[in-house]
């Protein structure tokens, strides 16, 4: 009989941890003995899961935002992650900080993309084949900017197949690739996942690798609804912390699964890009807009109270405050995308176009001088060198406001049950940042703060009492204080 297959993708990414103002991570409580969780989810998962080369047999994607942690802080483990992708090219890219794409505007898709495939062409030296949507939220115009974008795959969990029950995966076969067709021909394969499979990889405790490749593996293909079991590849996708972070000795259970134990039993492990070499998608299928891998309602866990999110300890607790929340950051996003194009459309010969290349040169990867070489207008160019350094300066802060104003909808500030939780506070700080970077260029951004503290009276959190504006205007206080 042909020899089978198995694929784990490993989501691995940690939201911006530091304080904007300071640019340092503050102490964490609960990460002790480390200083913060990303040295603690270092230690337990990143560095041993690398070590043991784990990365080179999975196909996996690491968040741009913790990937920019690793540089500084855990370069050699990160060297190793990129090592195991120039063996593979394994690697899948992910859109930039894990904004909710289905809730994000139009522009804000194409700029989370661009950007997060940039970050990966940087980081591993290829264009990306596949890329990872955050919680895996997904809508067909969320397909179609991956599409327009070139990006060729996606994973999306079965039950956000159109037709299926909640929760069920009776209707998708995941064990191949399907095909989504899209406005004006365009269309992208997705990879649906096996959930009960994929819990039995890492969440399992009882089970070993040998048990699990001679026992799960053929039981999840031991069924006559799948056909012939030729050429069929065995799916699992999980967040990567699983594997020695959440359940400490999965990752050397992941070691001997995809290094002796999946082959010894017939099983090769593959990557996504791999498999989409194998195998092209014969079936189309349609997808259920709004939807996500962690979530039963939809999106609702990022834009309303939701039973998903709650907290059982604390009965009041609820997400009133996430709709009120988000709707402030939208509007609050227009008047710094008004300032943006307002300020800068003389100066560049394309706004839209230099805002998706201005993680380069926010990054560090490219020279400002040489962006606005590239960039500039030819306004810009004719203009006097004293002006141009003053118009270099001005620019140069209108992009960093936009980078903030990006990193404010970060999806675990939405994710939680309470407002007062460090992942919405630090999306208020990234507003805040926003807000004063906009500050330095125009005379009327101050309204804009009073404006968002306005719409952010309606937010509340139950554990403290503090109201959204009270919050903000403390850290409003803080910047202003840090940053004058």
């Amino acid at each position: 009989m042909p020899r089978l297959s198995f694929c784990q993708h490993a989501h691995f990414y940690q939201p911006p941890r530091e304080d904007p103002f300071t640019g340092v991570i503050p102490q964490e409580i609960g990460a002790e003995p480390y200083g913060n969780f990303n040295e603690k989810i270092t230690a337990e998962c990143y560095q041993p899961n690398a070590e043991m080369g784990n990365f080179e047999r999975i196909s996996f994607n690491i968040g741009p935002t913790l990937a920019l942690w690793m540089e500084k802080f855990a370069p050699a483990t990160l060297d190793l992650i990129v090592a195991a992708d120039k063996k593979r090219l394994n690697a899948v890219a992910q859109v930039y900080n894990h904004t909710i794409l289905p809730l994000a505007s139009s522009a804000d898709k194409e700029i989370q993309i661009r950007w997060g495939i940039t970050d990966f062409m940087r980081r591993f030296c290829r264009v990306p084949q596949g890329m990872w949507l955050a919680e895996t939220a997904v809508d067909v115009p969320t397909l179609d900017a991956l599409a327009k974008a070139g990006v060729a795959y996606t994973v999306l969990a079965p039950w956000q197949a159109a037709g299926t029950a909640p929760r069920s995966s009776a209707e998708v076969d995941t064990t191949k690739p399907y095909v989504v067709q899209l406005p004006k021909n365009r269309s992208i394969t997705v990879f649906f996942f096996d959930p009960n499979f994929s819990v039995a990889l890492h969440r399992t405790s009882r089970l070993t690798a040998q048990q699990i490749a001679q026992e799960i593996f053929p039981m999840r293909l031991d069924n006559a609804w799948f056909g012939p079991r030729s050429g069929q590849t065995l799916f699992a996708a999980s967040d990567g912390e699983y594997f020695g972070h959440h359940y400490p000795g999965r990752d050397a259970l992941l070691r001997d699964l995809t290094l002796t134990e999946g082959p010894a039993a017939g099983y090769d492990p593959i990557s996504l890009n791999e498999w989409l070499d194998r195998v092209k998608p014969q079936d189309a299928i349609e997808i259920q807009n709004f939807t996500a891998w962690s979530c039963e309602h939809g999106l609702d866990r990022w834009s309303r109270d939701c039973e998903c999110a709650r907290d059982n300890s604390v009965p009041a607790i609820s997400g009133n405050w996430k709709g009120p929340l988000r709707a402030a950051m939208n509007r609050l996003a227009e008047h710094i995308d008004a300032v943006y194009f307002t300020q800068s459309f003389r100066w560049l010969r394309n706004a839209h176009e230099a805002r998706l290349a201005a993680i380069e040169p926010l990054r560090g990867w490219l020279d400002w001088d040489q962006f606005f070489i590239e960039q500039g207008s030819d306004d810009f160019v004719r203009a006097p060198e004293s002006l141009r350094t003053a118009i270099h300066e001005k620019l140069r802060r209108l992009f960093l406001a936009q980078y903030y104003r990006q990193l404010m909808f970060t999806s675990c500030g939405f994710f939680f049950e309470d407002l007062s939780r460090i992942e919405p506070v630090n999306n208020i700080r990234y507003a805040a940042m926003a807000i004063k970077s906009t500050n330095m260029v125009a005379p009327e951004v101050p309204s804009f703060a009073d404006a968002f503290a306005t719409d952010l009276a309606e937010c509340r959190s139950v554990r403290t009492g503090q109201s959204g504006a009270e919050l903000f205007l403390r850290e409003w206080d803080r910047a202003e204080q840090l940053l004058a």
